[in-house]
């Protein structure tokens, strides 16, 4: 007979709404590789507020099209939802990630009125790095415009993982179960064209250009580490310690010699 806690997956997506392209939501490429990398993967609608939360040892929260700032009932009921994981986390009960709306979702739990717009869209291959360590970078699929507040660091146990001149709060980390990071690490360069094509109207709605976006991704795609997800999300999901980029994606990003600004960073 199977136990109740054997039923529990690994994974549980939370996702929310709109579309990454065609056809594809934002949990779409999440699930696909932690599938990929042996774990057990359920998803939920981020968007029903009446949706009971089930047990996971992992809570992953997606991107999406609507903004934390919206009011939406849904929303406000998914930042509350949020804040009670991490409340859980921070017991040792599971881990919570989040990705782009998802860490938006967790900052705006951890301190409200964090989330502000940005002055332009952040889209395409963008180049992030460590606070105070300015050779510690790596390149990451950005599509964002709204960003979160450096404030966030004022709350005690967050620290600020990740950063570059458009968003000063790329990636944070709150105690040991909790991460968010702004970026899509799920995404391929050729994933990134397509949400590129996808969000025409969007990006230039939000100041930025289509063209230049796909231009930065094909200048930027040898540098982007095929390991971005499995350090950035499954590492964490599994408790391995955090790898370092790729040999091949560091040497390309050491070629740079400086920050690749996005088009509109």
């Amino acid at each position: 007979m199977t136990s109740p806690a054997q039923n529990i997956p690994d994974v549980l997506i939370h996702v929310a709404d709109g579309l990454l392209y065609d056809h594809v939501d934002y949990g779409h490429h999440i699930a696909e590789r932690l599938c990929a990398a042996g774990l057990t993967v359920e998803r939920i609608d981020l968007t029903d507020p009446h949706q009971p939360t089930p047990p996971a040892r992992a809570h992953v929260l997606t991107g999406g099209q609507t903004s934390v700032m919206s009011g939406h009932d849904w929303m406000r009921a998914a930042v509350a939802r949020t804040r009670e994981l991490i409340a859980s986390a921070t017991r040792g009960d599971h881990t919570v990630i989040g990705i782009c709306l998802g860490a938006q979702i967790i900052a705006e739990s951890l301190h409200p009125r964090v989330i502000r717009s940005a002055a332009a869209i952040e889209i395409g291959l963008v180049e992030v790095e460590r606070p105070g360590q300015p050779r510690a970078r790596q390149f990451v699929p950005a599509f964002h415009y709204e960003q979160i507040s450096p404030t966030l660091a004022q709350v005690p146990g967050a620290t600020v993982a990740w950063r570059n001149d458009h968003s000063p709060v790329q990636a944070f980390s709150f105690g040991p179960r909790v991460f968010g990071c702004q970026y899509h690490p799920e995404l391929t360069a050729r994933e990134l064209h397509h949400v590129i094509d996808h969000h025409h109207a969007t990006i230039v709605e939000h100041g930025g250009h289509p063209q230049a976006a796909h231009q930065a991704v094909d200048a930027w795609a040898a540098a982007l580490d095929p390991e971005l997800f499995t350090r950035t999300v499954i590492d964490r999901l599994t408790g391995r310690r955090t790898s370092a980029p790729s040999s091949r994606a560091a040497s390309m990003v050491e070629v740079s010699g400086k920050a690749a600004q996005s088009p509109h960073s």
